[in-house]
């Protein structure tokens, strides 16, 4: 299961890491979400006229309408006296 990085890095600690254990080898260790939870064309489109990464572009317009109130609500433990971040995170 992939979620995008910016959901991601709410998990991270100050060194904006995080904590990686390999079920298979038992091993451990700390990854940016970037060196450890992607994958590449992971959303490629393929069909006629349409550009190959269509749905990547539009998630990405979405993660950016949301992300600046998803940073807001993690650094007050709140979504505040405005609705406009809750209803931006549950759109």
């Amino acid at each position: 299961h992939y979620v995008p990085e910016m959901y991601l890095d709410g998990f991270t600690g100050r060194k904006g890491q995080l904590f990686i254990v390999d079920a298979q080898s038992r091993r451990s260790f700390r990854s940016k979400p970037k060196g450890i939870a992607a994958e590449r064309d992971f959303n490629l489109i393929e069909a006629d006229g349409v550009p190959p990464d269509a749905l990547e572009q539009e998630l990405a317009k979405l993660e950016g309408l949301i992300a600046p109130g998803i940073k807001r609500v993690r650094e007050t433990a709140s979504f505040g006296e405005e609705n406009k971040d809750r209803e931006d995170i549950i759109n």
